[in-house]
């Protein structure tokens, strides 16, 4: 018995008890309708059939931030027909819809179909889980209905923002033997001048200086440095204490962002490119190149959870199981959690390592009060006493959010860009 017949009933034993009560005629037969009414509604219907298949397709299982995913519903009748199906699909938390809606109704017959459309999208990073779809068949007389949940999931990754970027000095210690922008120690095939060596047959004829053989009276040519890439190591700090405030303007969503963009600019110079979050769990992406490794990363920085604070301390020696020892490591990390520090310390004895942090001091504006104006002076203050214990054994610099990423690993490394990469 559904609530709209228990509202009817109900209805109808009023006026008869109203009218008994003040002897009103009128009162008692109003009731008649309501009687035939439910009568006609229990002598007519059933119980309604809810056998179904439920199918999903979408524009896209993986969009960035901002973008717009539309996702399709497929509703097929294998039963009897349905007076009045009510579909809805669920949305997750951080998804929004900005097209059409998630909640549809139909009426079909044996075999019939109905789909529904709709378009979403998402500030935040994250990976969304769609479903399960519920379902609500009702007779005509909406006397009896029948519910259902259909588990059909579907996974939607909202990638995070890739800024572009312009050409940087990145200079690592250590290099690789393939192709890539940096400019090694070792002669070869390049743009930026090396030495100057006396002529050998076979040497190319535009390499020869001219100058040089004029004056010494003997055949010279240029040499210069060859161009290769690098292995680095992006480690990504995921823990809780190290998050705070609200998407999408939390820490942890700029970490990712920033992670991503200089992820992207690396891979985008030559360099191979592998990634270590610490989370729930430690997820390890083994260096690579190209499109698909950044892919790669960009769904390891949406798919990962948060996790405890204790992590961080498995985080070096977790390369030695899983990196080489001359790899360049780049930690990008809210410093929020001093437990980090110990670790930071390990790395940097043994890596070349620099540290990212996203700086969140004074971007809600300037303080309202004396006490906010004391907090954000304790703020930077704490921020500046952990940047000057990084910098004893690593690059360090801070990056705020909307500025461009590449430029911060050019000043992140004053010494590196001196350097020539051995």
């Amino acid at each position: 018995m559904t609530w709209k017949r228990d509202g009817l009933v109900s209805a109808a034993l009023l006026l008869i008890g109203v009218g008994v009560v003040v002897r009103t005629a009128s009162l008692i037969l109003l009731t008649i309708p309501i009687v035939m009414y439910i009568v006609l509604a229990e002598a007519t219907t059933g119980e309604p059939s809810l056998d179904v298949e439920v199918r999903r397709g979408s524009g896209g299982r993986k969009i960035f931030e901002g973008g717009v995913a539309e996702v399709r519903l497929d509703v097929t009748n294998s039963g009897g027909a349905m007076e009045l199906l009510r579909v809805e699909d669920p949305l997750p938390e951080n998804l929004e819809l900005v097209e059409g809606s998630n909640v549809g109704f139909a009426s079909l017959a044996h075999g019939g179909n109905f789909e529904m459309r709709y378009k979403v999208t998402s500030r935040v990073p994250d990976s969304c889980v769609l479903g399960p779809v519920r379902l609500l068949a009702t007779d005509f007389f909406g006397f009896r209905s029948k519910a259902a949940t259909v588990e059909c999931p579907f996974v939607l990754d909202i990638l995070p923002r890739v800024e572009q970027h312009r050409a940087v000095t990145f200079r690592p210690r250590k290099t690789e033997s393939w192709p890539g922008q940096h400019a090694s120690t070792r002669p070869g095939p390049g743009q930026e001048f090396y030495a100057v060596r006396q002529y050998t047959p076979g040497d190319p004829a535009r390499n020869i200086n001219w100058k040089a053989w004029a004056r010494l009276d003997r055949p010279y040519t240029n040499e210069f440095m060859s161009e290769v890439g690098a292995d680095v190591v992006v480690v990504v700090d995921n823990t809780s204490a190290s998050d705070f405030g609200v998407a999408p303007e939390s820490a942890l969503t700029y970490v990712g962002r920033c992670s991503a963009a200089v992820s992207s600019h690396l891979l985008s110079v030559g360099n191979r490119v592998g990634m270590l979050m610490v989370g729930e769990r430690v997820r390890v992406v083994s260096p690579g190149t190209g499109r698909r490794q950044l892919e790669r990363i960009l769904l390891t920085l949406v798919r990962a959870k948060k996790g405890p604070s204790s992590r961080l301390s498995q985080m070096a020696s977790f390369f030695s199981i899983w990196f080489p020892a001359a790899i360049n490591v780049i930690v990008v990390s809210s410093l929020a959690d001093d437990a980090i520090l110990s670790p930071l310390g390990r790395l940097g004895t043994r890596r070349q390592l620099h540290v990212i942090s996203p700086s969140f001091v004074g971007q809600q504006g300037p303080a309202r009060n004396d006490i906010e104006e004391i907090a954000l002076s304790l703020v930077r203050l704490r921020r500046w006493a952990v940047a000057e214990r990084i910098r004893r054994f690593a690059e360090y610099a801070e990056w705020t959010p909307g500025s461009p990423v590449e430029l911060l690993l050019y000043r992140s490394s004053p010494r590196l860009t001196r350097m020539m990469a051995r």
